[in-house]
């Protein structure tokens, strides 16, 4: 029995010395990733916090700012949304398929469409910046652009007008598909994110005129600064993952309604430190990308966008607060008064961002038609 025992101690001391061990090597490598000296960083999550109750969450106040929150003239779009005008000179739509098994339900490969915006006068001979953006739950890739052939979309509206008068440069935007598909976990976020990276974008890319001189690694990331990523709800969360995971293609990102993990009841501070901590561990600084994120005051999600906003603040070398432009930061949040959750009230997000980020010459290409 004594024998027994003191073999029971000693695997106890044994199995002891190895935790302490183990959470001594998790401690080294958190520090290690954060400074950047090559090692890896872990893929864990802090304590899961308790999401605040509706009489604590930090719902944030409508900004008033003279900066990236300028209402789309209300002509772009009609008066009360019926019988809307159209600008003088019109970009085109056109539509791409491929076929991918990465989010198909069945695992089987899964014809898929791609919505394509060519603004006027489009030509192979110049290179174009390119906006991908990506739909919410329920809605498809014809939701922002329309449908080729059918119909124009309000986004598509919006775009003609503000290349037409200079606010915003020429530019290819693409509308990917999520799927026919109501129930999204994390695998199938990431799975969504791998699809637009290794078939949409080479397909996009290869076909239409961008700064990409190729479509390989090389040719992807060396056109970064000239490629945008966005979304609405769903589609806002894609654009957090897209950030997280595919930094090295894209420039700009505007997330809208939104949060990273698509969940309201989610870990917010532990997806932070996650998406933090792979960014630090690649080398990345507030000075390698920017974010335009954007919200209703009265949407559902606003309360848990400001508390990843608030979460982002706490790591000023990967998100800097740009209240004035993006000369000096790279986090701009601006939050609409009275807007809820609807997709057509994020295209003023979008039009913001991109007069932010892709500047037009302010040219009226059709002066006095407007």
């Amino acid at each position: 029995m004594k024998r027994k025992k003191g073999i029971c101690i000693l695997c106890s001391l044994i199995l002891l010395l190895a935790l302490l061990s183990g959470c001594g090597n998790n401690s080294s490598a958190s520090a290690s990733a954060s400074k950047g000296d090559g090692k890896k960083p872990l893929n864990w999550k802090q304590s899961i916090q308790t999401v605040p109750a509706p009489d604590e969450m930090p719902w944030p106040d409508a900004t008033d700012s003279d900066v990236g929150q300028e209402d789309i003239p209300a002509y772009y779009l009609g008066n009360g949304w019926q019988e809307p005008s159209d600008a003088q000179y019109q970009g085109t739509l056109a539509e791409l398929t491929y076929v991918s098994s990465l989010t198909s339900v069945s695992g089987d490969p899964e014809e898929k469409s791609v919505n394509i915006y060519l603004p006027y006068g489009y030509t192979p001979e110049k290179k174009y910046d390119v906006l991908y953006i990506m739909h919410g739950m329920g809605a498809s890739n014809t939701t922002f652009l329309g449908e080729n052939g059918e119909y124009d979309g309000g986004l598509k509206k919006v775009l003609d007008y503000a290349i037409e008068q200079g606010k915003i440069k020429p530019l290819i935007v693409v509308a990917p598909d999520l799927g026919n598909v109501s129930d999204y976990d994390e695998n199938r976020l990431d799975a969504l994110c791998l699809e637009i990276r290794t078939i949409v974008m080479p397909l996009v890319e290869s076909t239409y005129s961008t700064y990409a001189e190729s479509t390989d690694y090389e040719g992807l990331t060396a056109s970064r600064d000239h490629r945008a990523f966005g979304g609405f709800s769903m589609g806002g969360c894609i654009t957090w993952r897209m950030l997280w995971n595919y930094t090295e293609y894209f420039r700009y990102y505007i997330p809208c309604s939104m949060i990273v993990d698509f969940d309201l009841n989610g870990d917010v501070p532990g997806e932070t430190y996650n998406m933090v901590s792979k960014l630090q561990y690649e080398g990345y600084t507030w000075k390698d990308y920017s974010v335009y994120c954007a919200t209703g005051s009265e949407d559902y999600t606003s309360g848990m966008v400001n508390l990843q906003v608030q979460e982002f603040e706490k790591y000023p070398d990967q998100f800097k607060e740009a209240e004035d432009g993006f000369e000096n930061g790279n986090l701009m949040f601006r939050v609409w008064k009275g807007r809820t959750h609807h997709f057509y009230l994020s295209f003023d997000y979008f039009y913001n961002a991109l007069m932010l980020f892709f500047p037009g010459d302010g040219v009226d290409m059709a002066p006095g038609d407007s």
